[in-house]
């Protein structure tokens, strides 16, 4: 699996749990940042 794959499999996850609790979103929205962070690295 790529970067890109997982964070769109990521973006997707966080999309279908919209009603989440807000600390859910915003523990997927830091993890996002790095993912996008570890393949800008690359």
């Amino acid at each position: 699996m790529t970067y890109e794959q997982l964070l769109a499999a990521i973006k997707a996850y966080w999309a279908d749990r919209s009603r989440a609790p807000e600390e859910t979103k915003d523990d997927l929205g830091a993890l996002i940042d790095e993912i996008e962070m570890l393949r800008d690295a690359l």
